[in-house]
This record gives structure tokens, sequence and C-alpha cells, in this order.
């Protein structure tokens, strides 16, 4: 019986030098938490490729009936300012003139719009804006993350450090 004693004993003295042990080296090295950046990344590219395939038209329709209008005021604009010599007189731009070329403008620039939209593949310009953000949030938080170091307390004896790692 003094036997089994002793070797329960030495067992426990052995195990407790064990947990012992190995709480020692988890408080001193901690925790490496690996984190996929990527995986989020991708997400986040997935996602922001679906909203501009969403709002892609939108912005376009928005373009098509606004720069028109824009470029015509401008060009009306400058012509209304512009003064033509004729026969060592200044006389300005006739107004019908002016109304004449504002309406050339905006129809030239509808136009000039209307077959770069025709031309224009959306659905790949959505994907290039997605990886574009894909590269931007997988770096930005490569880099923000890299060594971020927390304590996590799961008694209030024991404190474990806890070292983020971005991962592949």
């Amino acid at each position: 019986m003094r036997a089994f004693v002793a070797g329960v004993a030495v067992g426990l003295v052995l195990a407790g030098a064990t947990v012992g042990g190995a709480l020692s080296v988890l408080v001193k090295r901690g925790i490496q938490l690996p984190v996929a950046t990527d995986r989020l990344a991708a997400q986040v590219r997935v996602e922001v490729a679906a909203a501009a395939r969403r709002e892609l038209p939108g912005a376009i329709a928005t373009v098509r009936r606004d720069l028109p209008r824009r470029a015509a005021d401008e060009a009306a604009r400058r012509l209304r300012e512009t003064r033509l010599e004729v026969a060592g007189l200044q006389v300005p731009v006739p107004e019908a003139v002016t109304r004449q070329v504002s309406a050339r403008m905006a129809e030239a620039v509808r136009l000039g719009i209307d077959l770069a939209i025709r031309d224009a593949d959306l659905d790949a310009f959505a994907g290039r804006i997605g990886q574009r953000a894909y590269v931007l949030v997988d770096g930005r938080m490569r880099s923000s993350l890299a060594g971020q170091q927390f304590v996590v307390k799961p008694w209030p004896w024991l404190s474990i450090p806890v070292t983020l790692v971005p991962t592949e």
C-alpha cells in the first residue's frame, strides 16, 4: 500500500511539474494566432465587385444625363465671353450661334459617352474594382495585424500573450 501511495504522490508531482512547465512556457512564449487575411480580403473583393455591378449603371446614367448639359453650359458661357473682331469692331458672338454650338456640344458629348459605354465591359470593370479592393484590404490587414499582441486572462493569476500572425 505504501508503494501505491508513493507512486500516486510521484505521479501527482510529475503531473504538477509538467502542467507548471507547460504554463510557464505558455506565459513566456504565448500563443501565435494565425489570421487568414486573404479570406477576408476575398470576401471584400466579392462584395465590392457586386456593389460596383449594382451601382455602375446608375452612375453612368447620371453622367450621361448631367455631363452633356454641363459641357454645353460651359461652351455657352465661354462663347458669351468671346468677342469677334469684324472690320475693326469688337462684336459679341450672336446668341443664335451660342445656342447652336451649345446644342452641338451637348450632342457630341452624349454621343462620346454612348460610344464609350457601348464598348465598355462593365462586368470586367467591376471585377477590376473588386480586385483592387482585395489587394488593398489584404495588404492593409497584413501590415496592421502582423505582430499585433494582446493578453488573454483565463484566470486572474494567469496572463497569456496572444500574437496575431497573418497567413498566406
